[in-house]
């Protein structure tokens, strides 16, 4: 998982189903922020649902997934991506499975400019 312009990369280990890769209802994305303070451990805050607005191919192992907004500032806001719609492709006579871990997270603590 990469930061992207407007959203995050996804590269998956073994080549992926384009249909389910491509579909943005595969994938639920949520935002949330944490209050800094000396203790650790606190509860997640300004928790919400980020749409997925565009799901892009690169290539046979990769997509680009495209959200309303990406925020930063404060203490970052960690990403929790869930795939559950995503399946590897069926490949030499394999047949089409669903990921092993279809989970990914990743903290903005400044987003990215451009369209790279």
């Amino acid at each position: 998982m990469r930061i992207r312009p407007g959203g995050f990369e996804l590269e998956f280990t073994h080549e992926i189903d384009a249909a389910a890769a491509l579909a943005p209802h595969s994938y639920r994305v949520w935002s949330h922020t944490y209050e800094y303070h000396p203790d650790y451990g606190c509860p997640e805050i300004d928790k919400r649902e980020e749409p997925v607005t565009a799901v892009e191919p690169v290539d046979d192992h990769t997509v680009r997934i495209r959200l309303g907004e990406l925020r930063s500032g404060g203490e970052g806001y960690v990403y929790s991506i869930s795939m559950p719609g995503v399946r590897s492709a069926a490949v030499d006579g394999a047949p089409s499975r669903p990921l092993l871990h279809d989970a990914a997270y990743y903290t903005v603590q400044k987003t990215v400019s451009g369209d790279r």
